[in-house]
């Protein structure tokens, strides 16, 4: 029964401590999602049908049916297929109409009015089967993009100088690289997106955000209407302290499994003895009897382990996460003696 006592004890302190930095944010607006495959929404987006409070400017998103939807006020909607809430990167689907050329559909993409920043692309032409070595932010020759015989299309980085181009290649007048953009991605470089956009028609599309630290902390970020400032939140399932707790459980949970494995193997080995001499008219002791007659009592083990489970919890779920101990430092305060741990300040004090 200790052991239950002291799952339920943590799970406790665990759901208790959830949403006590939120200021109320995630009660009025919690994470949802369209359908069981869609991303995760939360800050800093919001569903149509949520406060408007729950999303910073215009990131607001929708649901049809399972399929999760962005507005570009000027393009229509487009289906949300993943969220990088670390690296603030939405991807979305292009239509069935970009499959002939999904980079021509990309580039007729209006993104006026939105908070979104695409890729950099610029269109160049070169004459046909001109030898020529092409630079890295050069992909092509993209035939679907060109309909002369004697030219080829080109897409290059925005942010690439002409002068790297020979002279036979001149900007494609058909490109409109007025707006601002990114050069690339954390996990991708400029011909990779081109080439992935081929592929797939998906389009990824940067936002800014200040949730950077609560993200790479393994926390949701937050608002806080008071300071109008973002908080890092401590939400259950996706925080570091939970994770440690999980496996604080796990690794509790093989000890005393073990323990239990070698009390039942002495008790086997202790029965087989018995039966083995019981000619000998030798007095019959329960494993009960003996553990009393050798003084093995191992009652108090329990409640140690259950007072070292709520210590050890209690650092795992400290609102600082630099005060939380690291998984090696939990393995080894769960097998030291109880008298080496030390109390964790109390958040409340």
């Amino acid at each position: 029964m200790s052991l239950f006592l002291a799952i339920f004890i943590i799970f406790h302190l665990l759901h208790s401590t959830k949403g006590q930095t939120d200021d109320g944010f995630f009660k009025i607006c919690p994470p949802k999602k369209c359908g069981d495959e869609g991303p995760l929404i939360r800050f800093p987006f919001r569903l149509d049908s949520q406060p408007r409070s729950c999303s910073l400017n215009t990131t607001q998103l929708s649901c049809s049916g399972n399929t999760t939807l962005l507005n570009l006020p000027w393009s229509g909607n487009f289906t949300v297929t993943a969220i990088d809430y670390l690296h603030n990167i939405i991807t979305i689907k292009g239509r069935d109409s970009w499959s002939k050329c999904p980079l021509q559909g990309f580039l007729s993409l209006n993104f006026t009015s939105t908070v979104f920043i695409p890729l950099m692309v610029s269109l160049v032409s070169c004459p046909r089967n001109s030898s020529w070595i092409i630079p890295d932010k050069v992909v092509g020759p993209i035939p679907c993009l060109s309909d002369d015989p004697n030219q080829s299309i080109y897409a290059a980085s925005g942010f690439l100088s002409m002068d790297v181009l020979p002279d036979i290649c001149e900007k494609y007048s058909k490109a409109d690289d007025s707006f601002s953009g990114i050069r690339g991605y954390f996990d991708c470089t400029f011909a990779c997106a081109i080439d992935k956009l081929m592929a797939t028609r998906e389009v990824k599309l940067w936002y800014d955000s200040d949730c950077y630290t609560c993200e790479e902390n393994g926390d949701f970020c937050g608002w806080n209407q008071t300071t109008d400032t973002v908080v890092c939140v401590f939400f259950s399932g996706t925080s570091v302290g939970a994770i440690l707790i999980l496996s604080s459980i796990l690794v509790v949970i093989i000890y005393i499994t073990k323990r239990s494995e070698k009390e039942k193997e002495l008790r086997l080995k202790i029965e087989a003895f018995l039966a083995g001499y019981n000619t000998t008219k030798l007095t019959r002791y329960t494993l009960t009897d003996l553990k009393k007659i050798t003084k093995k009592e191992v009652g108090g083990n329990d409640a140690e382990i259950a007072k070292k489970l709520a210590i050890v919890a209690l650092w795992c779920v400290q609102c600082n996460p630099a005060d939380r101990p690291c998984m090696s430092r939990v393995i080894n305060m769960l097998e030291g003696d109880l008298q080496s741990l030390s109390m964790p300040p109390n958040p409340f004090a």
